[in-house]
C-alpha cells in the first residue's frame, strides 16, 4: 500500500493504484474523500480512477475479463474468511 499512496505518477503505479481505487469505489461504501485518504490522494483523482476504469471496462473486453476474474477471486477469498 506505501507504493500505491506514494505521489508517483508513473504507469507502472498509476494504472494499478487506479484500479485499486475503482475497487474500493464498487466494493466498499467508503466515501471518495475516504479512499482518496487511503491512498493520499483527493476525491478529485479517486472519481477520475473510477471513470477512468469503468470506460477501459466498456470498451476492452480483455481488461473487463481480468477485472471480473479479480473480482470472484476476492469475493471468494472475503466470502471463506
Amino acid at each position: 500500500m506505501k507504493d500505491f499512496s506514494a505521489k508517483k505518477r508513473s504507469e507502472a503505479l498509476a494504472f494499478p493504484r487506479q484500479v485499486a481505487m475503482y475497487l474500493a469505489c464498487t466494493m466498499t461504501e467508503m466515501t471518495l474523500k475516504d479512499i482518496g485518504e487511503s491512498f493520499g490522494r483527493d476525491h478529485a483523482t479517486v472519481m477520475y480512477a473510477k471513470n477512468k476504469i469503468g470506460q477501459m471496462l466498456q470498451t476492452d473486453p480483455y481488461f473487463n475479463e481480468t477485472l471480473n476474474q479479480m473480482l470472484s477471486k476476492i469475493k471468494n477469498v472475503s466470502n471463506s474468511a
